[in-house]
């Protein structure tokens, strides 16, 4: 989903395939990953896969985490690949257990997102046209505050099924969210004005 201002400005917001095959597999994996931002667990939690387990290697989850932090960088002239097997960028840099790992459980992984995926897209198509376009009436209030425009700028969020109301901004003009609180209008505009208006001062 994307939204347009008046002036330059773009935002989207998406439940990413890269990012949640990434979580799929650590949390199926077991995988004791360190990065900068934790994320929670997935919701619906998935049971830890013994024959992916075999894969969760120490040196494993030191790639993973440089595999996630990299996922977090926009790639636009790859858009719709599926970053995890295409990506050359992104692919030089996983070793061998990472590697067998995506291999094991790429498939059960997709399977995994699909429902994910069509559970978002209900939500998003069901849920009320003001919450849909949240967004664009928070760049317009700030925009009121801020007395012109607002500056050029693009914000990617990415929604994500983990446990509990959280959110992370990960980048200057990327967000991650949980589907919770996505799902509270409330919570959700508390959490992306500050965001937008920082972004909207340039």
């Amino acid at each position: 989903m994307s939204f347009a201002g008046e002036s330059s400005w773009r935002a989207s917001e998406s439940m990413p395939q890269a990012l949640m095959t990434a979580l799929y597999l650590r949390d199926a994996a077991g995988l004791d990953v360190s990065v900068a931002t934790i994320v929670p667990p997935l919701d619906p939690g998935v049971e830890l896969d013994a024959r992916l387990a075999l894969h969760a290697t120490e040196q494993a989850a030191r790639d993973w985490s440089e595999w996630w932090e990299a996922l977090l960088d926009p790639h636009p002239e790859i858009s719709g690949i599926p970053l995890i097997v295409l990506d050359p960028i992104l692919a030089t840099n996983l070793g061998g257990d990472l590697r067998r790992l995506i291999e094991a459980g790429y498939d059960d992984a997709q399977t995994w997102l699909s429902e994910r995926s069509r559970t978002y897209a209900q939500e998003r198509t069901h849920g009320p046209r003001s919450d849909r376009v949240l967004i664009t009436h928070v760049t317009r209030a700030v925009e009121q505050r801020l007395g012109r425009r607002a500056a050029p700028f693009r914000l990617r969020i990415s929604v994500l099924p983990v446990e509990g109301v959280w959110g992370r901004r990960v980048r200057p003009g990327h967000a991650l969210v949980s589907r919770r609180l996505r799902a509270d209008g409330e919570a959700f505009r508390a959490f992306i004005e500050p965001v937008i208006e920082e972004l909207a001062e340039g």
